[in-house]
């Protein structure tokens, strides 16, 4: 994302009293998800268009969301939370854009803090 871009995003977030983090871009450009974080509210993730227009919450959920990442057709964000180590809730966590449907994968506490594709790690369909 351009310098251009992110300038906008925050702008846009900021004038709604929002903290504005990890902005994503959707594999189309149509969108762009962020972390985002407005006073007394955990962590959330966002999605606003990409031309401008006010910041629509993902899904309504309470846990502290973070770093938001495009499915690669576009029609779902993963995250994680934020504060999971402190919480005990680890788990990666799926939104289906289209319904706001959440879907939650525990992180066993014994797994190494990060998984990826070289450690063989896949998710449940």
């Amino acid at each position: 994302m351009g310098e251009h871009g992110r300038r906008e995003i925050r702008k846009t977030a900021n004038s709604c009293g929002m903290g504005v983090q990890l902005p994503r871009w959707s594999p189309d450009g149509k969108w762009v998800a962020f972390m985002g974080k407005q006073p007394d509210r955990p962590w959330r993730i966002f999605v606003v268009p990409a031309a401008g227009g006010v910041p629509k919450e993902a899904a309504q959920s309470d846990d502290n969301q973070g770093a938001p990442t495009w499915s690669p057709d576009g029609r779902s964000l993963s995250y994680g939370n934020v504060l999971c180590l402190a919480e005990h809730t680890c788990a990666i966590h799926t939104i289906d854009l289209a319904s706001a449907r959440l879907r939650h994968f525990p992180i066993p506490r014994d797994w190494p803090q990060r998984v990826g594709p070289r450690m063989g790690a896949t998710l449940p369909r």
